[in-house]
């Protein structure tokens, strides 16, 4: 895995896909995206001395609030995957990263956005991001370092939709989910979410966009359950099916509390391999 941060401020690494990360199909999974856009931001941040560990000592912890994902297609089983990520300038408490994917011939294949905070581990309230602005550096204004829109979209549960619950999980947090803060890593519940679906979708079907929002942290022990479907009132198109999906949790006195909630579209996964990735699978044939 080759890591490069250069005098730009945009840091770029190598990950080659193993089987591990694909489906079936032996195409790259969703949440494997979601773990190179993770782990790419978590070097660069490592490299600038904000990994976990350094805000910890400082009395300072990372917090994800929205991440935002664009899908182009998809690699497959040994193929290398090259990643972009950046700082930009931040809006209120909130710190943009983006991320960028593409094939080793140069074909894009996602771009992706995340929203973090910085929390006072004392308080739990937010700090200004000016001195992880300064900390990161910006990349230069100009044509080879374009800005990607980064405007903070709040969530807000009465406005979202009321869904049919076609799928439905009840995820089980796993020690292997937590991470070094306790809470449960941002990746699971993209997982969870993923697990929710029927094997038929998932077989017919890849993301093309998924919108996340992270509302409360999950902890282990916690009574989870997992609702994925179309909007009740909307007309669905079999080709794209657009889905929203709801993480509630069971509280103490059996009220339930959302605490993480995404928005995506699919595609017919036939349409999201480049054509030499399709003749090397047979789908051509």
């Amino acid at each position: 895995m080759a890591v490069v941060l250069n005098k730009d401020n945009v840091l770029r690494m190598k990950f080659m896909t193993g089987m591990h990360n694909t489906d079936p199909f032996f195409v790259a999974r969703e949440e494997y995206l979601f773990q190179m856009m993770q782990e790419a931001t978590n070097i660069h941040a490592h490299l600038r001395q904000s990994d976990l560990p350094a805000l910890q000592r400082e009395g300072h912890t990372w917090v994800i609030a929205r991440a935002q994902m664009k899908i182009d297609a998809y690699n497959l089983w040994t193929q290398d995957v090259h990643v972009n990520t950046w700082a930009q300038e931040p809006e209120l408490f909130y710190f943009p990263r983006v991320t960028t994917a593409s094939a080793s011939c140069g074909k894009p294949l996602f771009t992706a956005v995340c929203w973090w905070v910085v929390l006072d581990l004392a308080t739990s309230r937010p700090i200004q991001p000016s001195d992880m602005i300064a900390r990161f550096g910006l990349p230069p204004h100009d044509e080879t370092h374009p800005r990607f829109p980064a405007r903070y979209k709040r969530f807000r549960a009465n406005t979202t939709p009321e869904i049919i619950p076609l799928h439905t999980c009840t995820p089980v947090p796993r020690y292997e989910d937590t991470d070094s803060n306790n809470h449960i890593n941002n990746v699971s519940y993209v997982q969870w979410m993923l697990d929710s679906l029927h094997r038929e979708f998932r077989d017919t079907y890849k993301a093309v966009d998924m919108d996340v929002f992270w509302l409360q942290q999950v902890y282990l022990g916690d009574r989870l359950t997992m609702c994925s479907g179309p909007a009740r009132e909307a007309a669905q198109n079999p080709d794209v099916p657009h889905y929203y999906h709801y993480l509630t949790r069971t509280e103490a006195d059996g009220n339930k509390s959302l605490v993480w909630a995404a928005e995506s579209q699919w595609n017919r996964r036939t349409n999201l391999i480049h054509e030499t990735d399709s003749k090397r699978l047979g789908w051509n044939e």
